[in-house]
């Protein structure tokens, strides 16, 4: 697979997971929505919608400081 091959593939990968786990919060499954995007961020850790996403549940279970630091990190890719 050549580099950029690669990078595709990635994306699609931690898209994929992003979506499950967008599917999970939508049920109210909030820890297995968590899983997800965390898998999602090990594919591809700047992916700011897992980083996002990952930050609303932390702000669901009143986890404050780690939504902050969470999505800080969104802040800081596009930087």
């Amino acid at each position: 697979m050549t580099t950029l091959e690669n990078k595709y593939a990635q994306a699609l990968e931690t898209d994929r997971l992003n979506n499950l786990g967008v599917e999970e919060f939508q049920r109210g499954n909030i820890v297995n929505a968590m899983t997800y995007y965390t898998q999602a961020l090990g594919v591809m850790p700047q992916n700011d919608d897992a980083l996002i996403n990952l930050g609303i549940c932390y702000c669901e279970m009143k986890r404050y400081d780690e939504a902050i630091k969470v999505v800080s990190k969104s802040y800081s890719n596009s930087s």
